[in-house]
């Protein structure tokens, strides 16, 4: 299809969707809200007549839903937790490296309804379409079925990381494998961004690796929507990198 053309998509979202609502398990009522969810605003700015409605308020909707909805979810699944444990969770489960991952497994790039600027500079791979666009559909599904259907939806797509959790420590992992060479995670907050109803935090860690590698230091990063979850995020990105130094 030409880029000049004003549906600026891989292929028929509509010849498609059949076989994604079997993916998805889901069968939309209305047809119009997958593809609102799927319109980047690019497409809604260049071809207002085509696509007037964007998915912006549907991901704004699904941001609230989806993090709902796995507060709920946890609250459920791990009853002898403590509120300090699912609130970490919540924000690993809901923050946008999860959120892209699912996007990219499902496909949704393939749907997503670009202007030709966007299409033009990879639109359909960026981390943030996709997981605005899976927010959106989210959200999509809550306003065309309700509560259960779109519960339902997100233990699917979800359940791969919820079983994670069943084991997953990464904090506890890293200090525990800094403490074998008598060293432990320093966390500090670096950055903060984001709109005030959808915050984003960036947070340091350091290991002094005493004389292991030539600075001495092993550093690595993570973004979550809380700090906790970001201290979490950090320490999923540098115990690999301490298993490499230390050959574990």
């Amino acid at each position: 299809m030409s880029l000049n053309s004003p549906q600026v998509q891989a292929f028929d979202v509509e010849a498609n969707l059949h076989l994604f609502e079997t993916t998805i398990n889901y069968k939309f009522s209305d047809k119009t809200l997958f593809t609102e969810a799927m319109t980047h605003a690019s497409a809604s700015n260049e071809f207002p007549e085509t696509y007037y409605q964007n998915n912006q308020r549907l991901e704004f909707l699904g941001d609230a839903v989806v993090g709902l909805i796995v507060a709920d979810v946890l609250f459920h699944r791990f009853p002898e937790n403590r509120e300090g444990d699912l609130t970490e969770w919540r924000a690993r489960l809901v923050r946008g490296k999860t959120l892209t991952e699912i996007a990219l497994s499902l496909g949704l790039g393939n749907f997503l309804i670009l202007g030709v600027g966007e299409e033009k500079s990879d639109g359909r791979i960026k981390g943030r379409n996709l997981a605005d666009a899976l927010e959106a559909l989210i959200g999509a599904v809550f306003v065309d079925g309700g509560y259960d259907p779109v519960r339902r939806f997100i233990n699917l797509i979800f359940s791969p990381y919820l079983r994670q959790l069943d084991t997953s420590n990464p904090k506890g992992d890293l200090q525990e494998l800094a403490a074998t060479i008598k060293s432990r995670p320093k966390y500090m907050l670096v950055g903060e961004s984001g709109p005030d109803h959808k915050p984003e935090y960036r947070v340091r860690v350091e290991i002094d690796l005493e004389a292991r590698i030539a600075d001495k230091h092993l550093v690595a990063e993570g973004t979550a929507s809380t700090k906790q979850g970001a201290e979490t995020a950090a320490a999923e990105e540098a115990l690999p990198q301490l298993r490499k130094v230390l050959n574990r």
